[in-house]
């Protein structure tokens, strides 16, 4: 009986595919984390008039003259 070596070799393939995509995961993340807005971009601001009396029409107008000058 003759006894064989068997080398079992390391899979650097693998192991190379999987500290890629580890790099990439992480080099990802910080990026997003680097380059987000530092504030939440909200959408353009909508002003809402409210009259105070109850009995003022959509189309009338509400505002008072007062020393030639227009107070609403």
């Amino acid at each position: 009986m003759q006894a064989r070596l068997q080398i079992i070799r390391f899979p650097a393939t693998l192991f190379a595919i999987v500290l890629a995509l580890a790099a990439a995961l992480s080099l990802g993340a910080v990026l997003g984390y680097t380059l987000k807005p530092s504030v939440p971009l909200s959408s353009t601001p909508q002003v809402v008039v409210v009259h105070d009396s109850g009995t003022a029409l959509p189309g009338s107008d509400v505002c008072t003259w007062i020393d030639h000058k227009k107070a609403c």
